[in-house]
């Protein structure tokens, strides 16, 4: 980055001398912005991993972003036996396992609440979904 000094100026309204600098951009503040760049990338990337890194996590994260953060931070997750009983074939095949709830968001569109839900597991990541009641 070039740096010129083109003058000096006195402020009456600071009562301070101050100089008059001209910033060339050059080929530093290219390479920052580059710099920059590449680190949210990482950043974003790491976080979205970090929050499908576990089944718990996943499901948590998917309640925030449907709109139920109380119920994202205060619910209780536990296996939902029943469902997977009774869909087994179905659930490994699509390598999935299900999860209740124990305080339940409420869906204010269907007046129900949304109890149970499915994780899958795609590579080392966890997808949640609303899986339905039996």
């Amino acid at each position: 980055m070039v740096i010129k000094l083109i003058g000096t100026k006195y402020s009456y309204f600071t009562s301070q001398w101050y100089s008059i600098v001209y910033y060339k951009k050059g080929e530093s503040m290219l390479k920052k912005k580059i710099i920059t760049t590449i680190i949210t990338v990482c950043c974003i990337v790491i976080m979205y991993v970090v929050l499908h890194s576990t089944p718990y996590v996943a499901l948590r994260v998917h309640l925030l972003m449907t709109g139920h953060p109380v119920s994202s931070f205060t619910t209780k997750i536990v296996d939902d036996e029943l469902h997977n009983k009774i869909d087994k074939q179905i659930l490994e095949s699509q390598n999935a396992k299900c999860y209740t709830l124990t305080k339940p968001a409420f869906e204010k569109a269907t007046q129900s609440n949304l109890r149970n839900y499915k994780v899958t597991k795609k590579g080392f990541l966890f997808y949640a979904e609303y899986y339905g009641e039996a």
